[in-house]
């Protein structure tokens, strides 16, 4: 009704009748967005780390981590379960991939440059929307978005697929693929000791 309005009168009118039906399409807007596209009803932020900590995760943590403390555990397992929930990914694979990364060490940094929990290169965080590598809750989510976008870049869930590119970037494993030649002994190796872990990570 409001569109026949806007088309059949002068531009005066015109102009007020397309600033009425904005203030009538906007509540509808922020409605849609809240109510309808957020269908998993799981926050954009951990506010409660305690609310999403598993004993299991926790303990898994404490085993495989270098010198984390049940109180970093703790804090560790709440962010890493939120986050693969709100990802949707196996929280077995994400814990294993930061076991392997980083031992669980926020500061961690490698001779090429990779750091924080997830060992992301510089280029990879800033791509994943990460300020602060350092920070764990900014860390993990980056891994869950890489992790995410790896799965859309390769087009497959395939597991030795996705961590192989983790590990050393998707273009590197296109190559390997396209002409059918194995990934190095060492990525190989990668691969392996993070699908190992996963079945050490009690359901």
């Amino acid at each position: 009704m409001l569109f026949v309005l806007v088309f059949n009168n002068g531009d005066s009118f015109m102009f007020k009748s397309k600033f009425i039906c904005l203030l009538f399409l906007i509540p509808f807007l922020f409605s849609c967005n809240k109510n309808n596209f957020n269908s998993t009803s799981i926050p954009e932020k951990i506010t409660n780390y305690s609310k999403y900590n598993d004993k299991k995760i926790q303990s898994f943590i404490l085993k495989n981590g270098s010198k984390v403390n049940k109180k970093d555990a703790e804090k560790l397992s709440g962010m890493i379960n939120f986050y693969s929930k709100k990802y949707n990914t196996d929280v077995k694979l994400v814990l294993s991939l930061i076991a392997v990364e980083s031992a669980f060490q926020p500061k961690a940094v490698s001779y090429a440059g990779a750091k924080g929990l997830g060992q992301l290169m510089p280029g990879t965080a800033k791509q994943m929307g990460v300020k602060n590598v350092f920070e764990p809750e900014e860390n993990i989510e980056g891994t869950l978005k890489y992790i995410e976008w790896l799965k859309k870049r390769s087009g497959s869930n395939n597991l030795d697929i996705i961590l192989a590119s983790y590990n050393m970037g998707y273009g590197n494993v296109s190559w390997f693929l396209e002409n059918k030649k194995p990934f190095p002994k060492d990525v190989r190796k990668y691969v392996n000791d993070i699908k190992k872990l996963q079945k050490m990570v009690i359901s």
